[in-house]
């Protein structure tokens, strides 16, 4: 015969089901160099995902943007797509 949850039981449950989900908070990327952005990401438990190029004037390349967002919580392992900026002077026209 099977039992239904109690209310205290259900929430039990759910608790230690979140907990054995490692998350970890996105960093903030924004205006770092890209080999800094991905230490970064490596220090929080996290991967490089699409990394695409936005033309601008920077004699750098550094992170424009980037998803998801800082301080977003997120599982361990996933990936956080940034946006680069370089320089536009190496750019062909």
């Amino acid at each position: 015969m099977r039992r239904a949850l109690t209310g205290a039981a259900c929430c039990a449950l759910a608790l230690m089901l979140t907990a054995c989900v490692q998350t970890t908070l996105v960093p903030d990327l924004s205006g770092k160099q890209v080999t800094e952005a991905k230490a970064a990401l490596t220090r929080a438990g996290l991967r490089v995902g699409r990394v695409q190029d936005f033309k601008q004037f920077d004699t750098t390349p550094t992170v424009f943007s980037q998803s998801p967002a800082a301080g977003e919580r997120v599982r361990r392992g996933e990936s956080v797509d940034i946006v680069v900026s370089y320089d536009c002077y190496r750019c062909r026209w």
